[in-house]
């Protein structure tokens, strides 16, 4: 449960933020919520998907999301990072955190921008390491033998519900069907439908409920029955 130094960083300088904008008080009380917030992140109880994908007959991907100035990019590293944001684009690494972390230990980000705003990113994994930056559910994936990942998927909130989903989704199986994975596998929270959908109109898949715990460093995935999910024509996400 140790914290990386760029996070202990981020977190020291909000303190002295708030410590000198508000005073002692809102600085416990903030401090008080985010125990909170850190506890339930490492104490969970969730019924999941796990999906895996043959990538052989991958799908064309649809047709890109109608937003002004539309661009995309695969970030592999913080030097492609600090590419982009020289561009003018907003930088990931200041709009979630762990990022610069994430592309450090091999993860692989799908950005998407509306002119220089960041509204959406998904992440790739090619390794383990790579996984456990966006993905901690303890899954059977084996690398060596051409799995890979995806996860981590965040959209801005205005621009949720304009196809952007479904369109990362493709490009990141597309993506890495071309660095010579011939499955893909993830994990969806049974209640988190906007993945869920965009998966159901992109490729046929296979998925599996099972249940996750997480209590701090302790894992436990009971796995139950699989199902075939068939892609549907519909409209975008």
């Amino acid at each position: 449960m140790n914290a990386p130094p760029d996070t202990l960083r981020m977190l020291a300088s909000r303190a002295r933020t708030i410590l000198a904008a508000e005073g002692p008080a809102a600085l416990l009380w903030r401090g008080a919520r985010f125990s909170v917030r850190l506890l339930a992140k490492y104490v969970v109880i969730e019924r999941l998907y796990l999906y895996r994908i043959d990538l052989a007959e991958l799908p064309p991907s649809p047709d890109p999301p109608r937003l002004d100035a539309f661009t995309t990019h695969f970030l592999c590293s913080n030097e492609d990072a600090d590419r982009v944001v020289a561009q003018g684009c907003e930088d990931v690494r200041e709009r979630l955190l762990g990022s610069s972390r994430y592309l450090r230990r091999g993860a692989v980000a799908f950005c998407g921008y509306s002119g220089t705003k960041l509204v959406h990113v998904g992440w790739l994994g090619l390794s383990k390491e790579a996984k456990e930056c966006f993905d901690d559910v303890p899954y059977a994936i084996d690398f060596a033998r051409g799995d890979g990942c995806t996860g981590g998927v965040f959209t801005s909130s205005e621009f949720r519900g304009r196809g952007l989903m479904r369109y990362s989704y493709s490009r990141r199986l597309a993506y890495l069907k071309a660095h010579g994975c011939v499955t893909s596998r993830s994990v969806m929270r049974v209640g988190n439908e906007p993945p869920q959908r965009a998966a159901s109109r992109t490729v046929a898949s296979t998925r599996v409920r099972a249940l996750h715990l997480r209590l701090f460093g302790w894992h436990c995935l009971r796995q139950a029955s699989s199902e075939e999910v068939v892609p549907l024509a519909g409209a975008r996400r």
